[in-house]
């Protein structure tokens, strides 16, 4: 009941963080390099995106995470070059929180997925996060600078995220954690997902 109230918690102030993460504004004052930096930190989607998929490649064999990251990080560039030449032509919060929900599962329930599955994944989630980064409050060089700043936010997250899941993986009673926090996850989107589509009013 703990968990299911924790969870709860976390959906519904996710869900009543501030329109500037939802709206992909920036915040008035900084520059384009760090708006596009805090960029994936403070949008919800973003974040539960990537804490899903560090847990879920902090779960595979080092071998395989680290290819599967390359083509995480390389669907995500892919997409931030389709974000600076298109712009924000389609809105992709359901589906970043459909993959994180799934993510989550999949982290928590931590199947033998194969490692083909394993990069598919990364690569339709990376490429997702990329295209939903444009901030409309950019042109030119400075939207450039921003999606460049996103990117790196984007590299340095996953390698703490990894490093950090196979810190608590040498101790057995903290990866149980590992296996929490990905239900948390799932459980967030998911509640999210539920308030996004609820009857208005």
């Amino acid at each position: 009941m703990t968990k299911l109230v924790r969870g709860a918690t976390i959906g519904v102030a996710l869900a009543l963080m501030p329109g500037l993460a939802a709206a992909h504004v920036g915040i008035t004052g900084l520059g384009g390099f760090w708006n596009g930096f805090l960029h994936p930190l403070l949008t919800p989607s973003h974040v539960l995106l990537l804490v899903s998929m560090g847990l879920l490649l902090g779960t595979r064999e080092q071998h395989a995470a680290s290819r599967a990251l390359s083509v995480f990080l390389a669907a995500t560039c892919a997409g931030l070059f389709v974000a600076g030449l298109k712009g924000r032509f389609v809105d992709l919060v359901t589906p970043l929180l459909v993959a994180a929900a799934v993510l989550g599962i999949l982290a928590a329930w931590r199947p033998r997925l194969p490692d083909v599955l394993t990069f598919v994944i990364a690569a339709v989630c990376g490429l997702t996060l990329g295209v939903d980064s444009t901030q409309e409050t950019y042109a030119g060089k400075d939207l450039i600078v921003a999606l460049f700043a996103t990117g790196l936010a984007v590299f340095l997250a996953m390698l703490y995220l990894l490093a950090a899941v196979e810190f608590l993986h040498r101790y057995r009673w903290l990866s149980v954690g590992v296996r929490v926090l990905g239900s948390w996850i799932a459980a967030s989107a998911l509640i999210v997902l539920t308030l996004q589509f609820a009857p208005k009013g």
